[in-house]
């Protein structure tokens, strides 16, 4: 709102920049700058240059809001207290408190950009969809910005975002609906009519990347989608390896390196197959495949989960079918 927002700006022209969380509760008005919008500043950015994590700022939020109320209440009754003369003095303002220190510095990415999407409407700081950016390449799979210079009625796959869903209902009774899907490069109109529709609602309703598969519609400027198949991006991608080709380098060196690899790969069970390459410098090469019990679901955690323990001089191949 206004107001809060007018209290901020004329506490940092009095005041200049804010050092931190504590400096900031402590020089607006919490009368006038509430909780929620503390809150909503955080999870937006809009406090990233204190130079603390959101995440660490979300767990401080209570006690940063708490001092900052009796601050500004021992002002308005004329008290100074010891508190208040260190912060007079220009002295050290109070550190975060030891569980909040003790949490990772940041929430998981998905996490953080999901809170900004909530407040914003929309990603600014990152994409949940970066990760996929290789992958995309190598399925072939189009940005959607490319969509309105390709042929028309022409079948193609896209991977994207649900940004927003209009169910109607058809004259017959039916549902169907009208999706935006997001990418990396923009959106684009689909069109999921009411036999696919049954099925895919609650993909519909998710936050998870979906692959949709359909004929193009393309205008002059623009061009939507009618989709003939949606599926859940783990789904579509499972269905396109073949294997998981794995080179252990050499130079892998720590102890019970084979035991570990063996441990990694059951973390991730699925339905492709895993080959092997091992070569011993200067005495043997082997190539081989896992049995089934070594069987993985090929995401892009379990990939780079592989390149870390494999190290720069090991890769993680997939062969698509």
């Amino acid at each position: 709102g206004a107001i809060a927002i007018d209290n901020m700006l004329a506490a940092r022209a009095e005041g200049g920049r804010f050092g931190d969380l504590y400096d900031l509760t402590s020089r607006i008005d919490l009368s006038k700058v509430n909780r929620r919008v503390l809150e909503s500043l955080i999870y937006a950015g809009a406090l990233d240059s204190l130079g603390t994590s959101r995440k660490a700022m979300h767990a401080e939020l209570d006690r940063a809001m708490e001092m900052g109320a009796k601050l500004q209440h021992d002002r308005l009754v004329g008290q100074i207290s010891l508190f208040g003369d260190f912060l007079e003095l220009g002295e050290k303002k109070p550190t975060p408190l030891a569980s909040a220190q003790a949490s990772p510095a940041e929430w998981e990415e998905s996490e953080r950009l999901a809170r900004e999407k909530d407040v914003l409407g929309f990603y600014l700081s990152g994409h949940p969809l970066t990760q996929y950016r290789d992958l995309f390449e190598e399925l072939a799979l189009p940005p959607v910005a490319s969509l309105h210079q390709m042929a028309n009625e022409c079948e193609v796959s896209v991977c994207g975002l649900v940004s927003t869903c209009k169910e109607i209902q058809t004259k017959s009774g039916k549902r169907m609906a009208f999706v935006t899907i997001e990418d990396l490069s923009g959106r684009v109109e689909v069109v999921v009519f009411s036999d696919l529709y049954l099925d895919v609602a609650e993909l519909l309703k998710g936050e998870a990347p979906l692959v949709i598969s359909g004929r193009l519609d393309v205008g002059e400027e623009s061009a939507k989608l009618i989709a003939s198949q949606i599926l859940l991006w783990d789904d579509f991608y499972h269905r396109k390896v073949q294997v998981v080709s794995l080179s252990v380098p050499s130079s892998l060196s720590q102890a019970g390196w084979a035991q570990a690899l063996r441990a990694l790969l059951l973390q991730f069970p699925g339905p492709c197959a895993v080959s092997l390459s091992y070569e011993a410098e200067g005495e043997f090469a082997a190539t081989f495949a896992l049995g089934e019990s070594y069987r993985v679901a090929p995401s892009v955690t379990m990939r780079r989960a592989l390149r870390e323990f494999l190290g720069e001089a090991g890769t993680v191949r997939v062969v698509f079918k």
